[in-house]
């Protein structure tokens, strides 16, 4: 490395630490998010401290701390104390930095916790999240059928929210009308869920936005819910609905169906790396 390569390292190094001390991400950083902890380690056994499993009440507290963090960082990069030399590598090296942090932010402060089950239309994902569920909530059968995002999750009582297009919602309790543990039960909710996100039963599925179901799932736990989505390359619309969802996605399943003869689509694959990636 030539001295003025050298030199431009050391002024951006000495620019960040000086950055970095003005917002007080140095010590008085840890020092701030150590006083915010009410854990008092001291008294706990230091083999404890190495196995013992952090209470909810702490894991939002390092939640809200780490969301915190983004929030002071996001506001020194933005400011004017942020040096430009600094400023330049940055966006040299990551371009769109900032807009990476603010969805870092994001993802981090949303209650819910998607797994998407994405896949191709016929694909089979709806059967996927009856095996995974145990239980055949959702019709499934070898046309496009799923024309509305579901999302499901877990819920004490038995409930649906459907969001229509024009942002209006309704609520349903259906703790009376479907006891899960029996099968006509089940059967009454499959067919509440098919009039309402069928698109070859019901044309009027279309019109909702979502459709969000909560019945007791155990494994279901924090926030986390699995969404069933229409297939990707039916109606265009439809196709719409899922390429909107997916960047909420925490992590998704993308199913195939193996009979499809030589795979995905090409022009469908190329469409969905662009919203994965994106």
């Amino acid at each position: 490395m030539d001295n003025s390569k050298q030199a431009q390292v050391s002024v951006h190094r000495q620019a960040m630490a000086s950055n970095r001390k003005e917002i007080g991400l140095g010590e008085s950083c840890g020092t701030s998010l150590k006083q915010k902890t009410p854990v008092d380690t001291e008294k706990i056994p230091s083999k404890e401290i190495a196995t013992r499993i952090p209470t909810m009440e702490e894991r939002m507290l390092q939640k809200e701390q780490v969301i915190d963090l983004y929030k002071s960082l996001e506001q020194f990069l933005r400011s004017e104390d942020f040096g430009e030399d600094v400023k330049k590598v940055l966006q040299k090296s990551h371009p769109k930095y900032l807009e990476v942090l603010e969805k870092r932010r994001n993802d981090m402060q949303r209650s819910d916790h998607a797994i998407v089950i994405a896949g191709e239309t016929s694909a089979g994902k709806s059967t996927l999240i009856n095996k995974i569920l145990g239980k055949r909530i959702f019709q499934g059968d070898n046309l496009e059928s799923t024309s509305t995002i579901c999302k499901i999750r877990n819920s004490e009582k038995i409930t649906l929210i459907v969001e229509h297009k024009s942002g209006k919602t309704e609520t349903r309790d259906l703790t009376d009308k479907c006891d899960m543990e029996t099968q006509e039960g089940i059967r009454t909710l499959r067919k509440i869920l098919n009039d309402l996100t069928n698109l070859t039963d019901s044309t009027k599925s279309k019109e909702y936005k979502n459709v969000d179901i909560g019945f007791p799932i155990p494994f279901l736990k924090d926030g986390v819910i699995l969404v069933d989505t229409p297939g990707i390359g039916g109606s265009g619309e439809v196709s719409d609905k899922v390429m909107e969802y997916l960047p909420n996605a925490v992590s998704f399943v993308f199913v195939i169906n193996v009979g499809s003869a030589g795979g995905m689509q090409k022009d469908r694959e190329n469409r969905w790396r662009v919203v994965t990636y994106s």
